[in-house]
């Protein structure tokens, strides 16, 4: 099944029609129907996220927001007990299930899974845009590995 036709069967399940007995073919219809411009810019976020470049590896900008944070990458680095790839893809991490608030999590594992995807090609997109001339793996981890709730990753493949 393509993300898309996943994607759809979420999104009838979580919103309701709102035009009468309407059927609704497409996502756009959804979107004219449920959606908010500005929650649009405010998910925008997720999908094409602020980065920074600090000592050449490329960061989630909200994953060093504050000098302290900067210092312990920079910390971890000249330490040397992790590769360069490894601790950039601890920085550039988010786990789906921990992203919205208790009240704001209406979305179940397989929902999370979707979500994680999505998330991953929007990310890979966006880091092959953003960095034309570098080159990025971008993975989507399980709550397996995570061991928690699915989660997703980059960093750069040097």
């Amino acid at each position: 099944m393509s993300e898309a036709i996943k994607l759809i069967d979420v999104i009838e399940r979580k919103f309701e029609k709102t035009v009468g007995d309407e059927k609704f073919d497409s996502l756009g219809d959804w979107l004219y129907a449920a959606g908010k411009a500005s929650e649009a810019l405010l998910y925008s976020t997720l999908f094409m996220p602020e980065l920074v470049e600090v000592d050449g590896s490329v960061l989630l900008a909200w994953s060093i927001l504050d000098k302290s944070s900067k210092k312990r990458f920079l910390d971890n680095l000249d330490a040397g007990i992790e590769s360069r790839e490894v601790l950039e893809a601890s920085f550039n991490f988010i786990e789906v299930g921990y992203l919205f608030n208790p009240q704001g999590r209406d979305t179940s594992d397989a929902e999370d899974e979707l979500l994680a995807e999505l998330l991953g090609n929007a990310w890979a997109g966006w880091l092959k845009l953003s960095y034309p001339e570098r080159s990025f793996k971008v993975e989507v981890l399980s709550a397996d590995i995570t061991g928690s709730t699915v989660g997703v990753h980059f960093f750069e493949q040097r």
